[in-house]
């Protein structure tokens, strides 16, 4: 079944996030400090019929939603470059910055295996389709902070990876 593998890994654009993290200058900001805790957004990873990062109703939340809000530059580097350790090294862990959660993934031949700690749910589909996922997301925030954020293309190590110049 084609929709098995599906993968689905998408943000909200939210202008007033990008409005109030402007306000402290992300070209200075620090490297780690802007990958972990600027640009937190509603980020959805869906693999099949299977909703990864959904928070179950009553564990923190009243009602049910496929959205997390995280920080859009970590998933972007970070999470890519678990992808990619998984396929390298068989498993990787990818910690979700402030959620207190993690997605592990696991290679099982050409398939990986992402488990999310968010909620339990665990989903397979093949490897090259969660790398491209996590390729497209990538290059969809390296646009809209192009777009939205200019200021962030003289920062000394994001400017450069908007530019493609580092991974």
């Amino acid at each position: 079944m084609r929709d098995k593998n599906l993968v689905i890994l998408e943000f909200q654009l939210d202008e007033n996030i990008i409005r109030e993290d402007r306000k402290f200058n992300p070209g200075t900001a620090d490297t780690g400090v802007l990958s972990e805790t600027y640009f937190c957004m509603p980020v959805r990873l869906k693999i099949g019929s299977v909703e990864l990062l959904e928070i179950p109703v009553g564990s923190r939340v009243q009602k049910s939603s496929p959205w997390l809000s995280l920080p859009i530059l970590d998933i972007a580097t970070t999470g890519l470059e678990a992808v990619k350790e998984a396929k390298r090294r068989g498993a990787s862990v990818y910690s979700l910055s402030g959620s207190g959660s993690r997605l592990y993934f696991r290679m099982i031949g050409d398939e990986v295996s992402a488990y999310s700690q968010v909620n339990g749910r665990e989903a397979r589909t093949h490897y090259n389709q969660l790398l491209q996922a996590f390729e497209d997301f990538a290059s969809r925030v390296r646009h809209v902070l192009m777009e939205k954020v200019p200021d962030l293309e003289n920062h000394s190590y994001w400017g450069k990876w908007l530019k493609r110049q580092v991974e």
